[in-house]
């Protein structure tokens, strides 16, 4: 949900400092009045939910997460953010299915919280062709059953204040405990979003960072920070007794991933957008859409934006947006604000409030979306309806066409996990327990070699895509016969040196985006 739009400031990209994972836990930090935890006012927010929350101890550049620290729905009059009494551990009555964290963020429904900006930014970046990857690479399993996230931009913005010799909580990096995990995962479809729990982590890391800028704020004084700092520095925007309700796609992607957005904003336009119901236009499967779907290339910048690189307030913006990302979406994680007709699946996002979805595929007449309460279901909109829905827009760059050793080094540890995924889901597939670069390089320059008028670009990570996506289908006998097929073409154990093109470009038609 999009809530509020203000002035941000940051440092020039030179005057960051580069960290690698273990260098940023044990760099020491100055933390004098950092242990004060004034209450906060309670302050509405649209769900008027309260949740009891507790930000845990801090080790170094760590946030530990404990169970106090997994928020909980509860009554206005029993718990306050920073409460120094004890956090409930009540769980709800009704809660969703979830998987357990195997480090690959997946697909996963808004839950009753309006947190529909980040779902809608993951969902996005994990459609580019290297967004798994990023992702992925954000979480950690460890052996003791909590989860270890690390969130690029919250990094970021700890090294601004430090270098602007100003006091500041935020970690970037983030242990969620075993415990914690387990309060969550009972907590999911109420507190958190249901299917995934990797994508409950990455929400639980959010409302963690959001905590330790409030903190921030509180530890420099209160002082008014928006026009200051990046990635929801305006901390009084941020709701005290809710702190997954509302923010910025663009935010999201930023503290996501590190990287800047290209956005499209005009406030004036949001009184008078055409109001989008979901569904209206029907869903179609993935199939479907690339059936129907041909590629074709194609003010709020106040000072020194870090998350932005170029703002667009004017109709004529969206249309040079739309044509300037049409055939790069699996480059570009792309959103877009509009407002709702009818009240939201979620429960939570009333009507005509603002409501963030994720694009998926555009083309000179549709524009294909996903929505956060059903994210794989796909909804084709009319682009001229579009262009009057959307008073909002933001595309950021996730895969660059060179690859580097680095990137692919990661890329082949995430292929092995999709496979081991695969072969824990899919009985009947027997995926190899070692790849050959050698023939799966084969595989993909034949595949691009090919004629495609699709598609462009396929690449190691096209093939993550689709085994994740085939783990959680149904899949048929002649479809796991293929895959198998596919797999051993590019094991070690293969001695005979076939491509398999055809089966590639089966599963292609059937999984790809």
């Amino acid at each position: 949900m999009y809530v509020h739009q203000r002035e941000i400031l940051s440092l020039p990209a030179s005057q960051l400092k580069t960290e690698t994972a273990e260098q940023d836990v044990k760099t020491p930090i100055n933390m004098k009045g950092s242990t004060h935890k004034p209450q906060r006012k309670p302050k509405k927010n649209g769900s008027n939910q309260v949740f009891s929350y507790q930000l845990g101890p801090r080790e170094g550049n760590t946030r530990i997460v404990g169970k106090d620290s997994v928020s909980t729905n509860m009554s206005a009059s029993l718990s306050m953010i920073f409460s120094h009494s004890e956090a409930t551990n009540n769980t709800p009555s009704r809660t969703g299915k979830v998987s357990s964290s195997d480090g690959i963020v997946g697909s996963s429904i808004q839950g009753k919280r309006g947190d529909c900006f980040y779902l809608a930014e993951i969902n996005a970046i994990r459609n580019t062709q290297g967004g798994q990857v990023i992702l992925n690479n954000n979480i950690h399993k460890n052996r003791d059953g909590s989860v270890t996230v690390t969130l690029p931009g919250a990094i970021k913005i700890r090294q601004e204040y430090a270098a602007k010799g100003m006091k500041c909580e935020v970690t970037g990096t983030y242990h969620i405990t075993a415990e914690a995990i387990a309060k969550a995962e009972k907590l999911a479809g109420k507190s958190f979003s249901k299917n995934d729990m990797d994508t409950i982590c990455l929400e639980i890391a959010l409302e963690n960072y959001r905590a330790e800028m409030i903190r921030t704020n509180q530890i420099n004084g209160n002082k008014e920070t928006t026009g200051n700092f990046t990635a929801e520095g305006a901390v009084s925007q941020i709701s005290s007794h809710d702190l997954l309700y509302g923010g910025q796609t663009y935010d999201a992607g930023f503290i996501l991933t590190g990287k800047k957005s290209d956005v499209y904003y005009n406030g004036k336009k949001y009184d008078n957008v055409q109001r989008y119901t979901d569904g209206q236009y029907g869903y179609i499967t993935k199939e479907e859409m690339l059936k129907q779907t041909t590629f074709a290339n194609a003010g709020m910048h106040a000072k020194g934006v870090s998350e932005i690189n170029n703002l667009g307030k004017e109709e004529k913006d969206l249309y040079n947006m739309l044509n300037k990302y049409q055939g790069h979406e699996s480059e570009f994680a792309i959103t877009c604000s509009v407002r709702v007709k009818k009240k939201g699946a979620d429960g939570v996002t009333p009507q005509d409030a603002g409501h963030a979805i994720t694009v998926v595929k555009i083309t000179a007449d549709t524009v294909y979306v996903s929505n956060p309460w059903h994210p794989d279901k796909i909804e084709p909109i009319p682009r001229k309806e579009f262009i009057q829905m959307a008073y909002g827009m933001s595309a950021m760059q996730v895969t660059k066409q060179q690859t580097t050793n680095s990137n692919i080094h990661n890329s082949m540890n995430t292929l092995h996990l999709v496979l081991g995924k695969l072969n824990s889901n899919q009985h009947g597939v027997k995926p190899p327990s070692k790849i050959n670069p050698n023939k799966l390089n084969s595989l993909l320059n034949g595949i691009n070699n090919a004629s495609h008028s699709n598609r462009r670009n396929v690449n190691i990570n096209s093939l993550i895509q689709i085994i994740n996506r085939a783990t959680t289908s149904q899949l048929s006998n002649d479809d796991k016969i293929r895959l198998n097929r596919l797999l051993s073409s590019i094991s070690t154990e293969n001695t005979k040196g076939d491509i398999n093109v055809e089966d590639f470009n089966y599963f292609y038609e059937k999984f790809m985006k």
